[in-house]
């Protein structure tokens, strides 16, 4: 007896954690993709982080949606955001 995958099934693709997971792997390289390392952060690194969170806001390229969601979520949050 064959064992075949839906039509469905079949298009599935790669993940983008398992795609990253893989390349990490391939080159040696720390996989940050599935959560924290687990090792101490240099303190440049560290510092380096606070000053870009104490420079200003930072923004990110907004999504199909998101205008629903920024008009919705900072109202029912009070405009505090």
């Amino acid at each position: 007896m064959s064992v075949r995958a839906s039509e469905k099934a079949v298009r599935f693709t790669e993940s983008v954690i398992r795609e990253m997971t893989r390349l990490a792997q391939l080159h040696g390289a720390v996989n940050l993709s599935q959560g924290f390392p687990d090792f101490a952060a240099p303190a440049e690194l560290k510092d380096a982080a606070r000053r870009a969170i104490a420079s200003g806001p930072r923004t990110r390229r907004r999504q199909p949606g998101s205008v629903t969601k920024t008009s919705i979520i900072p109202a029912a949050a009070g405009s505090v955001l």
